[in-house]
């Protein structure tokens, strides 16, 4: 009797589990979905093709530093240095071929950079940013708790297909899907530079909303800023010179070095990542 009474008990938690999660989804919208209407919602859909390579790229799901196994057709180059490269780095223990928009969430949250890395480090939960079109409804949650929070914590809430980065990160449904920022850290280091992206041209939109997770960046700490927030170093300039030269004199640079620069196991230096600059 007491063995039924333990399995009901567990049955009834793992379903009270499952409605939060559904509840807590939910509660996130419906996310992409709410353009699958739009002739545009088709051509987002391209990007599920993962099936084309060519000599200069692609998308076929393959470990780029693998030089023992076949390489896609039509791709000639493994880069099996990329692993030593980062040593000491979470890129060390996994580096596949870069998907379509429509994979973002599925592939973070089975990438070894996060299941393996995060059981010794606690990665934080700053990597939605540039994963989901849900970060608008999750700063408005937590507020800047949110970033230094366990990046585990929200796996469960996040539908794969309809949270995946898409049509709200970089359109706005409520003004004829014109281009709109979404990405706060990339709002602050524009306003920083005194601009306000509003009064952006259309030509500059078109480059802003890529910039929002294409540009090279720190977490803070939280002695100089909000702990694990993404800060865009523009101070000098743009130009990756320029990001040198911040990152020589800027104490807030030189404090997050243990996020942005990652101590080679080897040779024991620094060495900077550039971050998804494009």
């Amino acid at each position: 009797m007491r063995r039924i009474f333990t399995l009901v008990t567990m049955l009834l938690v793992a379903t009270a589990t499952v409605s939060a999660s559904s509840e807590e989804a939910s509660s996130l919208g419906e996310g992409n979905a709410a353009f699958r209407h739009l002739p545009q919602y088709e051509s987002y859909l391209k990007n599920n093709d993962d099936t084309v390579m060519t000599e200069f790229g692609g998308s076929v799901p393959h470990r780029k530093h693998d030089d023992f196994n076949p390489l896609p057709i039509g791709y000639k180059h493994a880069q099996p240095y990329l692993k030593n490269l980062w040593l000491g780095y979470p890129f060390m223990y996994h580096y596949d071929r870069a998907r379509g928009h429509t994979f973002a969430l599925t592939d973070v949250t089975k990438t070894d950079r996060v299941n393996r890395f995060s059981e010794h480090a606690g990665l934080p939960a700053t990597c939605w940013n540039c994963k989901t079109n849900t970060m608008p409804q999750l700063l408005e949650r937590h507020g800047d708790d949110f970033w230094s929070q366990n990046f585990h914590d929200f796996r469960e809430m996040h539908d794969p297909v309809h949270h995946t980065v898409g049509c709200t990160n970089c359109h706005d449904p409520a003004d004829r899907m014109r281009l709109t920022l979404t990405s706060v850290p990339l709002k602050e280091a524009l306003a920083r530079q005194g601009r306000d992206w509003r009064e952006a041209s259309r030509d500059e939109m078109r480059s802003l909303v890529c910039a929002q997770c294409h540009v090279e960046y720190y977490f803070e700490t939280g002695e100089h800023g909000v702990a694990a927030k993404p800060h865009l170093p523009w101070a000098k300039g743009m130009n990756p010179e320029d990001i040198y030269r911040f990152a020589a004199c800027h104490e807030r640079y030189m404090e997050a070095a243990e996020f942005c620069m990652a101590c080679h196991e080897l040779g024991h230096v620094l060495s900077v990542r550039a971050q998804r600059d494009r």
